[in-house]
């Protein structure tokens, strides 16, 4: 349901829209900022291949218009990661942020590619772990560190004083990568850069052996805690100083939004995918302050 109670519908029309993979425009627009105020953020969870429920959360958001097309001006959009496996389009869900992508910097908007754990399996040419055929899996592969090193897909944002990553950071892992930066000061700004050239530096490298990629013995790891592409929310959440900073996390399967007392934490996987319960629900931050906007919660 939309804030007036008005359900929106998928229209044949918008789903092909969203699945044909059409060129932006050419000519780009004038770009118009509203100079004094903080953009508006969207973030929205994995997605796992869910066409359907991701059109239906940015319709819901006024992100696209009834052709698919960016309409969210000056906004940002950060979609957490985990758009690949489970579901059954997870390359036209790539394909439609992609273009969102491009579309958003032409109207002075913003969309921001995370990257999730079963994209960071890609990479290091886990294929068995995907649901995507091989060759299929090789080619996303390829065009993924493609993305990552011309700054298209990142492993962290920060805005609106929250720091954006897949899994998110605990205390200990916050601790090292201050350590290891001479010493620097939990900062979300600082600490997404730091983070994004790890990650850029490993894609060159082919080498992912930084504790960032690590997964956690509560996710099948052999490491005591996991990186923040395979962190466990309840680690997290439990972890001693992981709320240093203000983060926004997907990566576990929720029922709902959930946040803790000082809403420093927040976690918005709800199970966007029907596999895992169809949840339908994402956050605005303006001037750092969240506000959870639940349309349906996941089923069991």
């Amino acid at each position: 349901m939309n804030p007036h109670g008005t359900k929106h519908i998928l229209t044949p029309q918008l789903r092909a829209a969203a699945l044909k993979s059409a060129k932006p425009a050419t000519t780009r627009k004038n770009r118009r900022h509203l100079h004094g105020r903080e953009k508006e953020l969207v973030a929205i969870g994995d997605l796992h291949g869910e066409l359907d429920g991701f059109l239906e959360l940015l319709l819901h958001a006024g992100l696209i218009d009834g052709r698919a097309r960016w309409k969210g001006g000056n906004k940002t959009l950060v979609q957490m990661g985990d758009v690949v496996d489970r579901g059954p389009h997870p390359v036209e869900v790539n394909n439609l942020l992609a273009r969102l992508q491009r579309e958003a910097e032409q109207k002075g908007g913003k969309v921001v590619r995370l990257l999730g754990n079963h994209e960071l399996e890609l990479l290091r040419g886990n294929l068995y772990l995907t649901t995507l055929p091989t060759l299929q899996a090789q080619e996303y592969h390829r065009q993924l560190a493609c993305d990552i090193l011309e700054g298209k897909v990142l492993a962290a944002y920060s805005q609106q004083g929250y720091l954006f990553t897949h899994a998110g950071l605990t205390g200990e892992m916050l601790a090292m990568l201050c350590r290891d930066a001479d010493g620097m000061q939990p900062d979300e700004p600082a600490l997404a850069d730091v983070i994004n050239k790890i990650m850029v530096l490993a894609v060159m490298r082919g080498d992912y052996s930084h504790p960032i990629f690590n997964i956690g013995a509560s996710r099948g790891g052999h490491n005591r805690h996991g990186g923040i592409f395979w962190e466990d929310v309840r680690e997290l959440f439990a972890s001693d100083g992981s709320a240093a900073i203000r983060q926004v996390v997907g990566h576990t399967p929720l029922r709902r939004v959930i946040q803790n007392d000082n809403n420093r934490l927040v976690a918005i996987d709800v199970g966007i995918f029907s596999g895992y319960g169809g949840g339908r629900a994402y956050v605005r931050i303006k001037q750092g302050k969240v506000a959870v906007v639940e349309i349906s919660p996941a089923t069991d």
